[in-house]
């Protein structure tokens, strides 16, 4: 059949199928378009001719998907006029007025015998199903692109919370946040404003990538606004809790700031909330050379986790302001015996920082003798922990850092958390306690010695005076042979009476009456009356003694503690010796010092306590009412000595006394 007549057959064949068809002589020209071919022709394409000249102005031009342009001789109906079958060659098709459409184009060549008489070609529109594949692509690229910036974000987020966990103070937390977000981000400008409590934004924090004179203009207009709602950026993330972002600051007519940004390079703008409780607790504002709105979701999960850090360390420092503020020394330890928490009573009491307590074993703060025991004690009440409250009789000692021992009370309570559980103690100083406790059971102890004083001086003294008196009269009736018993007798009475105004003493003890007192004037006093006496028992007195030493005191009482301490002093020196007196003084203080050249008090002798004496004519009262008149008087007396060298004591005493007794 001749070739020029197959339209008929074609026509009933292929004109009413979806696939173009477009059918060519064996000179390129088309003999035949079915219905869907047309549709897709830029001009009607019967007759036409496919050559460089005319089938672009038919067809359009064609170009491949990577975008490089097809010549015709290449089109797939022209490579099959010279032989060559294509099967779904992806075209995309260019019309002249723009309009494009994507086909897959399958030609072979048309034989009779061994020549080419024309070819045929069939094309699909595949234009939906590009746009698809292109839509599936955008798609894929954009979960990628999430995929890899929320990553992004999950990394930054972990970096910031590793730079910020041991940081406390808000702007610097921030400060930090802000230098690791704009260098990863590529940020080159970056603020924090804090949410005070009057509800008005206040820049805490600044980040400046390099050349702080670039943005010089852009700090100070960003220092001299007071942010509000009239702000496009701080004042709308204020006003909304929401973000706000600006691909264009240009185009921004409220944006105060446009002229400085924009005279930094700067074309964009992200501000984002950071919120606590629903409300906007800071705002973090990042500027950028181009406009990135993909990293707002890479910020707002930066932000969330912001907000999250500054209500947790809102509360911890809640939780610590009321830990610090408790009146005892506060520890908590977790199962094993190791410092988790430790406040400020604590450090002051045991000398410790919070930082050295930390990590520690809790026994750091037991003595050395005691850990063993407290080890075990701690392994029983952690198998069985319960509120133990204060004061139930035990007798505890705390370890000072220094190597001091304290009287403590401790309470322990268990604490039950979602993590574990741990072991909260209070730990009270009871040294003040300890010491009123003390100075209360003595002074119970003086009224009573006293009353048995006052009783017994008051029994005695009268015969003892009566003795004396006979025993005078006796040594005058009785031969001079006999007169050294009774000189013998006269002395045993002076020391049964001196023993008898020591007692007496007891009962005077609390009773001050202060008035101002020159106290060296009142020891030259107490020299002068007894130091012919001393001279005869071999004894040199030494003075050393300051002027104009005023103090507020007992002036009895005080010449009593002098008077008793020379004494003292002169009686360890049997055999003669030197007595050194001194008096001066140091700052708001009056130095008494007595040294003597006897043998030095023995180690392990506490010669204050009450009937403790190394003399073998001593009572041991002399020093113990010495120790209460000056403690009465607010001040202390010590002792040091050296064997075979001799003593000496240092008694001081306030020039001012304040309290009561």
């Amino acid at each position: 059949m001749p070739l020029e007549h197959p339209k008929v057959l074609a026509d009933a064949i292929l004109q009413q199928n979806s696939i173009a068809f477009v059918l060519v002589n064996k000179n390129g020209q088309v003999i035949f378009v079915n219905k869907a071919a047309s549709q897709l022709a830029w001009k009607a394409p019967e007759h036409t001719t496919i050559d460089a000249q005319s089938a672009p102005q038919v067809w359009g031009n064609a170009f491949d998907f990577e975008g490089r342009a097809i010549p015709v001789e290449e089109w797939p109906i022209a490579l099959a006029l010279r032989g060559i079958r294509t099967v779904g060659k992806d075209v995309r098709i260019i019309h002249p007025d723009g309009s494009r459409y994507d086909i897959s184009i399958s030609a072979a060549p048309l034989r009779i015998e061994d020549s080419i008489i024309g070819a045929i070609a069939s094309f699909v529109d595949i234009t939906q199903h590009t746009l698809a594949e292109h839509k599936l692509t955008a798609i894929n690229r954009r979960l990628e692109e999430l995929a890899t910036e929320r990553g992004r974000g999950i990394r930054l987020m972990h970096l910031i919370g590793l730079s910020i966990s041991n940081v406390t103070s808000i702007p610097e937390m921030f400060q930090i946040a802000l230098t690791e977000i704009c260098r990863h981000l590529a940020r080159p400008v970056g603020y924090a404003y804090i949410v005070e409590a009057n509800g008005r934004p206040r820049g805490i924090s600044a980040y400046y990538s390099s050349d702080p004179e670039r943005y010089e203009a852009l700090r100070r207009a960003t220092a001299s606004i007071d942010f509000s709602v009239e702000e496009s950026v701080i004042g709308q993330v204020l006003k909304n809790g929401t973000p706000v972002f600006m691909s264009d600051l240009n185009s921004e007519e409220h944006f105060l700031r446009k002229d400085a940004a924009r005279q930094a390079g700067l074309k964009s703008c992200l501000a984002i909330p950071v919120m606590v409780q629903k409300q906007p607790a800071a705002i973090l504002e990042f500027f950028g050379v181009q406009a990135q709105e993909s990293l707002l979701e890479v910020m707002d999960m930066i932000a969330a986790h912001l907000g999250q850090v500054i209500e947790q360390k809102r509360a911890e420092k809640k939780l610590q302001a009321l830990f610090d503020s408790a009146p005892d020394a506060q520890v908590v330890t977790d199962m094993l015996g190791k410092i988790v928490m430790a406040n400020r009573q604590t450090a002051k009491l045991f000398g410790y920082s919070e930082e050295e307590l930390l990590g520690q074993a809790v026994e750091i703060l037991v003595p050395p003798d005691l850990r063993t025991q407290h080890v075990q004690h701690r392994a029983r009440y952690v198998g069985a922990p319960h509120a133990r409250p204060m004061g139930i009789g035990i007798e505890l000692t705390g370890l000072c850092k220094d190597g001091i021992g304290i009287p403590v009370e401790v309470s322990l309570s268990p604490v039950e958390l979602d993590d574990g559980s741990l072991i909260a103690s209070a730990i009270r100083d009871v040294r003040e306690r300890k010491k009123l406790e003390g100075r209360l059971r003595e002074s119970a102890r003086l009224a009573e010695m006293g009353t048995i004083a006052a009783i017994f001086a008051h029994e005695v003294a009268n015969p003892l005076t009566g003795i004396s008196s006979n025993a005078q009269l006796i040594k005058n009736e009785l031969p001079t042979e006999y007169h050294g018993l009774i000189n013998n007798l006269s002395t045993e009475i002076y020391r049964l009476e001196s023993l008898l105004n020591q007692f007496r003493s007891f009962s005077r003890l609390g009773n001050l009456k202060l008035a101002a007192l020159e106290f060296t004037s009142l020891v030259d006093r107490v020299v002068n009356m007894n130091g012919a006496y001393w001279h005869n028992l071999g004894i040199r007195v030494v003075t050393e003694f300051g002027q104009d030493l005023i103090l507020d005191g007992d002036e009895d009482r005080l010449h009593q503690v002098v008077l008793n301490l020379s004494r003292n002093a002169v009686e360890s020196m049997p055999d003669g010796g030197m007595l050194i007196l001194k008096t001066y003084s140091v700052g708001e203080e009056v130095i008494f010092e007595v040294s003597d050249t006897g043998p030095g008090i023995p180690e392990g002798v506490d010669v204050f306590e009450l009937f403790t004496t190394t003399k073998a004519q001593g009572t041991g009262i002399g020093l113990y009412i010495v120790r209460h008149i000056v403690s009465a008087h607010r001040g202390t007396v010590a002792y040091s000595a050296e064997q075979e060298k001799g003593t000496t004591f240092r008694v001081t005493l306030p020039k001012k006394r304040s309290g009561k007794a």
